[in-house]
């Protein structure tokens, strides 16, 4: 701000200085000890008549020193107080930590504004760098004719990120506002393929029911002192044993809620005990292994098809985790949610189009209009001109030429905005050297729409009834799946085993015993179990209280539903009363221009 100019040529002078604080503490020292032999001198004469005593100890000179030593210590407390504040001078920012060198780090990098670098290097759009046209560039700018097919055909060929005219309504950007909320052409195809638990995707859906292999090999070797002599070994002698583990297992989760797996295992053992002989070994390296086959299946809590696509696999979901969103069929209709709110943008693109399509087409006429004003006006003067009228009412005549040419200067002021406006929804250029002409006119017959028709129409094409359409079917399908999660966990368990023994892994030569494969094939010793499982939470609470919440939930969105069809049907009963009121408003008015 600047200083007013005596302000100015006294900024230099003492007093918008900061005063010396030990000199201003010596000037109230001294103003006080003043003060103090004036009271102390002017109390012994106080009985002595005016004209014998001294100028300074009479009651009008003491009175008057006094109030001089209160005005000047109220004036040092004052500039002490309040000047210091207004130095000028940067704000100096100051750390706790000034004096610690070992600190600085904090101070200079960490604290310092980084910037991202882009692995691609990213130049901006060539069209950018074309100027914006302004009030007196139309003139250059060549006119291109379009018609509203051809904006909208533009608009959605060209809508990668999906743009809406919010600006237009007095807002902000919302791509400036929420980059990453923005609607683009992109979301449909994240949602399929999301993977992450409450926004899963179709086919990591699906990939809950891969099949799902391990295997485990290691080898090793020990060898222990025998402080008892057995297996044919003395006591003191050291026993070494080698050993060799594979085991391999494959397990994939069905459909009906059961898992089946296969497993085949290997084991090898080597040793220095003798063979041969009561109680000792056969052979002193053999082989040992085993072909099973297990199959579980769910009899009461996640048992059957339903509750396996509309949850996922019970053996896979996480308890207060995953909960029962985890299914093929809720990944589908998450899909289906996602492209309906897909589909509800574009329309509100189409939307805006049209609508600033026919403002732009609007502001076109009303220039048109100022222009034809300003010429009656301009003919108008020219006539008055001849009367030679009053200096006064020549005065009012060329200010009412002023106003026509301002309200020209606006009226074109919003045509270039809405013609911008058009541009941007539209993906054009900002500047492309032309000036964008609506070529259509809008309809000037009456239309007399029919009211149960169009609120079906309404009912069943309006994405947003769609929308919450599929959440209700989604929340129905996890009620259910919850409501069986509110019951014990009893599963049956089965397996069945091929057991196989032999001194070599894979030798052919005769011996029931020679190989272990040879054995396994023979088929000779088999094994199996069979049984039930049971667990239960005792009082299930948890899973008593997600059926509740998802009851709540459809509860909410069914309501939410009927409220959405009323909000429908007072939105199209608008639309038709408006439709109404502005035809009428628009004869009314042909008729008094066909008049006049």
């Amino acid at each position: 701000m600047r200083l007013p100019r005596k302000l100015r040529t006294s900024r230099d002078t003492a007093l918008f200085r900061a005063p010396n604080r030990e000199v201003v503490k010596s000037a109230v020292v001294r103003q006080r000890s003043r003060y103090a032999a004036e009271h102390r001198s002017a109390r012994p004469d106080s009985a002595r008549p005016d004209s014998a005593r001294p100028d300074s100890a009479r009651p009008g000179s003491a009175r008057q020193s006094h109030t001089a030593g209160r005005k000047t210590l109220t004036w040092l407390l004052v500039v002490t107080l309040v000047l210091p504040g207004c130095t000028v001078g940067k704000p100096r920012l100051q750390y706790l930590w000034r004096n610690d060198r070992s600190l600085e780090y904090y101070e200079d990098a960490t604290s310092a504004i980084e910037y991202p670098v882009d692995c691609d290097p990213h130049a901006p759009t060539p069209d950018l760098l074309n100027a914006p046209r302004t009030l007196n560039s139309l003139d250059e700018a060549e006119p291109r004719e379009i018609s509203l097919n051809e904006c909208i055909r533009m608009a959605l060929a060209k809508a990668a990120i999906i743009r809406d005219n919010s600006i237009a309504r007095g807002g902000q950007s919302e791509i400036l506002q929420r980059p990453q909320g923005v609607t683009s052409i992109y979301d449909p195809a994240i949602q399929s393929t999301g993977f992450l638990f409450g926004n899963r995707g179709y086919e990591a859906a699906l990939a809950d029911f891969d099949a799902l292999a391990t295997t485990t090999l290691t080898w090793g070797r020990n060898e222990t002192p025998q402080n008892i002599g057995t297996f044919g070994l003395q006591s003191g002698q050291t026993q070494a044993l080698e050993t060799f583990a594979l085991q391999s297992r494959i397990e994939k989760p069905l459909a009906n809620g059961g898992t089946v797996a296969v497993e085949h295992d290997i084991n090898y053992e080597g040793n220095n005990r003798p063979a041969g002989g009561f109680g000792q070994q056969l052979f002193p390296s053999s082989y040992n292994g085993l072909v099973q086959m297990e199959y579980r299946q769910p009899l009461l809590a996640g048992a059957g098809a339903e509750f396996t696509r509309t949850a996922g696999p019970l053996s896979q979901s996480l308890r207060g985790v995953s909960g029962v969103s985890q299914g093929v069929l809720i990944s589908r209709i998450n899909g289906d949610i996602a492209l309906a709110a897909f589909e509800s943008r574009v329309k509100n693109l189409v939307k805006d189009v049209e609508d600033q399509y026919w403002d732009l087409s609007l502001f076109l006429r009303l220039y048109q209009s100022e222009i034809d004003s300003f010429r009656d006006l301009t003919a108008y003067y020219s006539n008055f001109l001849k009367r030679s009228e009053g200096a006064d009412s020549r005065l009012q005549a060329e200010a009412r030429l002023y106003e026509a040419d301002a309200r020209i200067r606006g009226s074109l002021a919003d045509v270039l905005e809405h013609e911008a406006r058009l541009r941007r929804l539209i993906y054009l250029p900002l500047n492309d050297g032309t000036f964008l002409y609506p070529t259509d006119d809008p309809s000037e017959a009456m239309v007399t729409p029919e009211w149960e028709g169009c609120l079906q129409e309404a009912f069943v094409h309006r994405h947003e009834l769609r929308q919450q359409k599929w959440e209700i079917k989604s929340l129905e399908l996890q009620l259910k799946a919850a409501k069986s999660l509110a019951r014990p966990r009893l599963d049956m368990v089965s397996q069945y085993r091929i057991n196989g023994f032999g001194d070599d892994l894979a030798a052919w030569d005769g011996n029931p015993l020679g190989s272990m494969y040879g054995n396994l094939g023979d088929n000779d010793n088999t094994g199996w179990n069979f049984g039930f499982q049971a667990s239960v939470p005792v009082g299930l609470r948890s899973a008593l209280v997600q059926v509740r919440n998802y009851e709540l939930r459809l509860r909410k969105n069914r309501a939410v539903l009927s409220e959405m069809e009323r909000e429908v049907a007072f939105e199209l009963s608008t639309a038709m009363y408006g439709m109404q009121r502005w035809y009428a408003l628009a004869d009314s008015q042909t008729r008094r221009i066909s008049s006049a």
